[in-house]
């Protein structure tokens, strides 16, 4: 007899992100797949054209979802056009179980939208500012091979600006930074 994980029920679901969202404001939603189509998410007011999402069908997911089935680890994504709206950094995680005869079998993923602006802005990274002008690149957490998605990509070639890795367990991202040019104005 194969031995599957104990089920739980749509509202044990519900009480479980809930609670990550209380502890963390910025998370989007939680999100359920098995077989990797979306069959649960939470809040579900608001998500809900992520419901039925088919992740090896969707071309702008796909890739992630293929590396976290190949790697058996937790993938993040991002940031990325959400399908029910907004932006969002995704951190799908792999739901593999162990059958009867000692085989892993992988059930599908559970994924969590975190919203980054929040978390960009509290760390005082703005695509634009008075002082500092700021870039970032390594969507889906390639690091300086992955793609700008805030600020100016010029940065990344620009001489006077200041590289610096950003690592955060599973993704790697690069900041670039430079002052901001001084503004022309007349003297007295």
């Amino acid at each position: 007899m194969e031995h599957q994980p104990r089920r739980i029920g749509l509202t044990e679901l519900a009480q479980v992100a809930a609670s990550l969202i209380r502890l963390q404001p910025a998370i989007r939603s939680v999100a359920m797949a098995p077989d990797n189509v979306i069959r649960f998410v939470y809040p579900r007011v608001g998500n809900e054209k992520a419901l039925g999402l088919r992740f090896l069908e969707t071309p702008s997911q796909r890739d992630a979802v293929l590396r976290l089935m190949r790697e058996q680890r937790p993938v993040i994504a991002g940031p990325i056009e959400l399908v029910q709206g907004g932006i969002g950094i995704v951190n799908r995680i792999p739901i593999v179980y162990t059958r009867a005869n000692g085989e892993p079998h992988y059930w599908g993923l559970a994924s969590v939208a975190v919203n980054p602006l929040p978390i960009f802005e509290r760390a005082g990274i703005h695509a634009t500012s008075n002082d500092i002008r700021y870039a970032l690149r390594g969507k889906d957490g390639l690091g300086a091979k992955g793609e700008v998605f805030l600020g100016d990509a010029a940065l990344f070639g620009d001489s006077g600006s200041v590289l610096m890795d950003v690592v955060i367990p599973g993704v790697s991202w690069q900041l670039a930074a430079r002052a901001a040019a001084p503004a022309v104005g007349h003297g007295l």
